[in-house]
């Protein structure tokens, strides 16, 4: 099972800066390749978001001018976000 994770952790794990970190997670959300698993308060009243992938593996293959994409869900996914990343792969 994945873990989801707070913009903090992932700023934290990978050395990126926290503004990339929020615009490219607002991007990915947007796409529906992200979504909000949980809104987390803290004691001192603030919120945050953990965030899980929707997708839980990826391959893409460019063979004789075809691209093949190959995508498996993640299994708690919004069926609805998934149906989403399909449709833009028909997208010619």
């Amino acid at each position: 099972m994945l873990v989801p994770k707070s913009v903090v952790d992932i700023t934290r794990e990978h050395s990126i800066p926290m503004t990339s970190a929020y615009r490219k997670v607002k991007e990915l959300k947007e796409f529906g390749l992200l979504k909000v698993d949980r809104i987390v308060l803290t004691e001192d009243g603030k919120k945050y978001e953990l965030l899980r992938s929707t997708i839980r593996s990826a391959s893409v293959q460019f063979n004789k001018g075809m691209l093949d994409v190959d995508v498996t869900a993640n299994i708690e996914a919004d069926e609805k976000l998934v149906k989403r990343f399909f449709a833009l792969k028909e997208v010619k």
